[in-house]
């Protein structure tokens, strides 16, 4: 096969030296060095070296043959075959190369391989463990923590003879998950620091599961992540669905007595010595990848060794916490370096080849401050973005360069830069930054549905970080937001305009001009939601105007939107008299409505009355309602079935769920019912796939029900279709069997299956496993775990654990729904716990914002959802 190389390749930083690194050679044939080593000819060559890994070759990232996915970039052998574990070197797995040790005194020269010999960690056993488990196991740590070296060195104990799967990119990564499911066997997929593939087409919850699903051992995801890395992520709460899924180790940072004692052992390797007898507080991989001489190479070039070259260091940095984490063009870094030098430097960057040379040289023969990935592309050694993140004193990132990061970023890039402008406006106070991301994330939108998402985001991100910092006003940056887009005639746009300006400023009329227009253009949630303000201010005859014209439009959406809007405000009489108008006038959706309403009063006979009206009318939610309702009552059978069999036969996944759930208790029809649910779930109705499986439960069928199982995992939606099957089996009180399946939904990370398994525990009275598995869901920032996490612990007297999980939910930058309620009883937990320390004025600061937070709220009784969906 001939090779198609990319442009993004691992890192060349090794300069050459003698003896020949075995790492990279640039010639056919593996180079080998150190105690033992054998060397073999040809492209692939036996490497024994000592370094714990046994064979090392020429591998570059190609585009697979055979059955691998055509968009899936790999590191593979010459031939294009897939390595094996063990077929590969420390430096393709992007370990840290090792400094050069000093010469000895007497002038004489030390014969070292590229690595030195491992010193075995602490926490080996635990890694060896986890990575024989399968599933997703992810080393965390501080840069040169020997993150990757006790992966490396894990795998080839525990999986050494495996398929080795590298991919270049989340993209790649995404494609080899397209495989067919269960098609990836006996197999290690290697991710290197885990955020390069964290975007929304990369390594979500969902991909995971089909590269490596639940119950499988002979797959593992083996993934490393800087710990400041793992807290940027951890404040946006979809990288917590993924979090629920892995197997954390941590190495420590600073070796134990242990470790130091295993390494006297290892004395004879020079660089380890060194480490002993001068390394100081440096942990041993710090010191080998000259981490702390990386850090003073780069200050000396600020202080005048090379300015440009240590602008150029500083440039990539700040991509790198900027969330840009793939490698950098000379270009950009060329155009951003001016931003970290003096004005009267600015000239010395016109040429930039000699600054770059110092930039990229390896510091004491290990890593380079600038490390080179080819074809002009170069990215910060990790350790410098470690140094600064743990900063407090660091500045920020310059405006100017998240600007041109926005211009420059596309995709699953600009998706990781937005995602940081979001922790960069709440650390440094400045909203600027975040603003314009969403704006340039705004002008990306294709199409209304997209629009009303990336609006959504937007204005939860203003209502959310306007809570954060005093004087952060979100109307008026959601205004600023917005204005664009409803100049080019958004409805949609205009219509949240019009809330905006209703909710969050003295400008009342502006919001309802802006309203009536989009209402205008067809939009019927604008027209309910100036009916809302309309009837709020008492405008009786204006309401009663804008209702009729609706009703004259047959715009029933916007009667039965508004009536729903009464009801929950508590006036059910206004609501029916607003439907028996519509009704008159021929609404189906009022007749429905109106059958709805006498229903939840009580009222069956009505209920049936509308629901024959509005099958006359030909509305099918009628037609099932109606199947559903005479069912209930037990009488009318056959006409119950007919009405829902004429549904299921025009293709309404509810007309067949609903004849299922009738069918199911008839004696000898449950294929018939189970075919029902079957139809339901192919048409998207996925409770049906829940009624299936409780099926195959109550029958014993335990064939039926593996064969479910397998089918239902591999879909997008499987976690939540197994969640949902735990809940019916609550429902028929199997305890212990809704545990099994909870568990099984939480393998496929849903965190709402982990704490749901963690109420089980509780209702069975067992308190620790409950706190186990709320501390599970709770570590995914699940805000229902964490919640239930600190009332558990409350609840065993564990008052300092409670106060850490409720504390830790106001740390996520995520504004929905459902966080911002368990953001609000929260605070309220929190007063109480400190009113019961004694800690009055803890008690009311927390009170006062609980009641801050609650009056936002009170403006949209669903949450602060000021946006496209109205009022």
């Amino acid at each position: 096969m001939s090779p198609v190389p990319r442009s993004r390749r691992k890192p060349h930083s090794e300069a050459p030296r003698d003896p020949p690194s075995p790492v990279e050679p640039t010639a056919p044939g593996i180079a080998a060095s150190g105690d033992g080593a054998v060397a073999a000819g040809g492209d692939i060559g036996v490497a024994v070296t000592g370094d714990g890994i046994g064979v090392q070759l020429n591998a570059t990232f190609v585009v697979p043959g055979g059955d691998m996915p055509a968009a899936a970039v790999l590191l593979l052998m010459p031939d294009g075959s897939v390595p094996r574990v063990g077929q590969l070197g420390l430096a393709s797995l992007r370990v840290h190369p090792a400094a050069v040790p000093e010469a000895p005194a007497d002038g004489g020269t030390v014969a070292t391989g590229a690595f030195p010999v491992y010193v075995p960690r602490d926490c080996d056993a635990e890694l060896d463990r986890a990575v024989a488990a399968g599933g997703l196991v992810i080393v965390e740590g501080r840069s040169a923590a020997g993150k990757s070296r006790a992966a490396a060195e894990s795998m080839q104990r525990t999986a050494a003879g495996r398929q080795l799967l590298v991919p270049e990119d989340n993209a790649s990564l995404a494609a080899l998950a397209r495989r067919p499911p269960g098609a990836l066997r006996d197999a290690v997929v290697w991710l290197d620091d885990l955020e390069r593939f964290w975007a929304e087409r990369g390594l979500t919850a969902h991909l995971f599961n089909r590269l490596a699903p639940p119950g499988r051992s002979d797959v593992v995801v083996l993934a490393t992540l800087r710990s400041e890395e793992r807290r940027q992520l951890g404040r946006l709460g979809a990288f917590g669905d993924l979090l629920r899924l892995a197997t954390v180790v941590r190495p420590a940072f600073h070796p134990s007595a242990a470790e130091r004692q295993r390494a006297e052992e290892q004395r004879a390797d020079p660089r380890i010595a060194q480490w002993l007898d001068r390394g100081g507080d440096s942990g041993l991989a710090e010191y080998l990848a000259a981490g702390p001489a990386a850090v003073d190479r780069w200050l000396a070039g600020r202080d005048g060794q090379d300015l440009v070259g240590a602008a150029l260091v500083s440039a990539a940095v700040d991509c790198h916490r900027a969330g840009y984490h793939r490698p950098v063009p000379l270009a950009l870094l060329r155009e951003l370096c001016a931003h970290y030098l003096d004005p009267r430097d600015v000239h010395r960057a016109a040429d930039l080849a000699a600054s770059t040379a110092w930039a990229a040289e390896p510091v004491s023969g290990a890593s380079s401050c600038l490390i080179p990935y080819g074809d002009d592309t170069f990215g910060a050694f990790d350790y410098l973005v470690d140094h600064v993140q743990r900063d407090e004193a660091a500045p920020p990132v310059p405006e100017d360069v998240w600007d041109r990061l926005l211009v420059h970023a596309s995709g699953d890039d600009l998706t990781s830069v937005i995602g940081a402008s979001w922790s960069d406006a709440i650390t440094t106070g400045r909203p600027a930054v975040m603003d314009a991301a969403l704006a340039h994330l705004g002008r990306e939108a294709d199409g209304e549905a997209d629009f009303d998402k990336i609006a959504q985001l937007a204005n939860h991100s203003f209502v959310f970080t306007g809570s954060a910092q005093d004087g952060w006003d979100w109307s008026t940056r959601f205004e600023h937001w917005l204005r664009p887009h409803v100049e080019a005639g958004n409805t949609r746009a205009m219509a949240a305009l019009g809330v905006a300006l209703l909710l969050g400023t003295d400008r009342p009329e502006e919001g309802e001009a802006w309203l009536r227009r989009a209402a205008a253009a067809g939009d019927d949630s604008a027209a309910a939601d100036l009916a809302q303000v309309l009837h709020e201010a008492g405008r009786t005859d204006d309401l009663r105007t804008w209702l009729d014209a609706a009703i004259a439009a047959d715009r029933g959406a916007v009667i039965t939107c508004f009536a729903g809007e009464l009801i929950r405000r508590g006036q059910p009489a206004e609501a029916e008299r607003l439907l028996l108008r519509a009704a008159a006038a021929g609404s189906a959706a009022a007749v429905t409505g109106l059958a709805s309403l006498a229903a939840q009063k009580g009222d069956t006979g009505a209920a049936a009355r509308w629901y024959e009206r509005g099958v006359a009318l030909g509305d099918p939610t009628s037609q099932v309602e109606l199947g559903v309702l005479l069912c209930r009552q037990g009488r009318d059978w056959e006409r119950a079935e007919s009405l829902l069999r004429a549904a299921d036969d025009a293709g309404d996944p509810l007309g067949a769920y609903h004849l299922g759930v009738q069918l199911r208790p008839l004696v000898g029809r449950w294929q018939e019912a189970l075919d029902c649910f079957r139809r339901a779930a192919a048409g998207g109705w996925r409770p049906a796939e829940a009624e299936a499986a409780l099926m195959a439960h109550l029958r014993h069928d335990a064939v039926g029900l593996a064969e479910w199982w397998e089918r239902v995992r591999e879909t997008r939606d499987g976690g939540e279709t197994v969640r949902e099957f735990a809940d019916r089996l609550v429902d028929v009180a199997d305890l212990p069997a809704a545990a099994r399946w909870y568990e099984r939904a939480a393998g496929l990370g849903r965190a709402d299956a982990m704490s749901r398994l963690g109420d089980v525990h509780r209702l069975r009275g067992d308190l620790p496993a409950a706190i186990t598995w709320y501390r599970k869901a709770a570590d995914g920032l699940d805000p229902r775990g964490q919640l239930h996490l600190g009332a558990a612990l409350l609840e065993s007297g564990d008052l300092a654990g409670a106060e850490t999980a409720l504390l830790a939910i106001m740390n996520v930058i995520e504004t929905t729904d459902v966080r911002d309620e368990a953001r609000r009883r929260a605070m309220l937990a929190l007063a109480d716990l400190y009113r019961r320390q004694g800690r009055d004025a803890d008690a009311e600061e927390w009170l006062s914002e609980a009641r801050r937070w609650s009056g936002r709220a009170a403006a949209d009784p669903e949450g602060p959802r000021a946006g496209p969906q109205g009022l």
